[in-house]
């Protein structure tokens, strides 16, 4: 079965943090570019789509340019944009899953995902893009817990 996963990056996120600032959206992003600060969120990006491996289980729907697309335009995964971006200091994805119980599937493996089946409808959670290993975590239980209820 074919699933579907929004992915808009916010290519600034965490830069701030780097350098002692809070956030990098508007003007504070001249400043932490003066201080050195360089963009993580793409290369984080690029980590986690560099780690899907049923790429034709999955389309992922993209935000343009470098909001998205940029990125999963280098790897062999089906996408569609044109989605609709608003401005967004987030750092995560949206996804929409057929597995039952996901949240708490991941909270028993220790991965803590956002449900938002209370602001949108069934089966809608937000996963945060966090430090390398809690992006393993997160597709190494993706796995897992897709392999049990295959």
């Amino acid at each position: 079965m074919k699933k579907a996963f929004g992915l808009i990056v916010n290519p600034v996120a965490g830069m701030g943090g780097s350098v002692g600032l809070k956030g990098s959206d508007g003007e504070v992003y001249k400043k932490v570019r003066q201080l050195g600060a360089e963009p993580v969120t793409p290369k984080r990006t690029k980590h986690f789509l560099a780690h899907i491996r049923r790429r034709d289980d999955i389309t992922l729907l993209v935000a343009p340019g470098k909001m998205g697309e940029k990125y999963v335009r280098a790897f062999d995964i089906p996408y569609g944009s044109g989605v609709c971006v608003y401005p967004s200091s987030t750092n995560f994805l949206l996804a929409k899953t057929e597995i039952p119980d996901t949240v708490r599937r991941f909270r028993d493996i220790g991965v803590f995902i956002a449900d938002l089946s209370n602001q949108l409808p069934p089966g809608f959670v937000r996963v945060s893009i966090g430090t390398r290993e809690e992006n393993d975590a997160l597709i190494t239980g993706y796995m897992k817990i897709r392999q049990f209820c295959e």
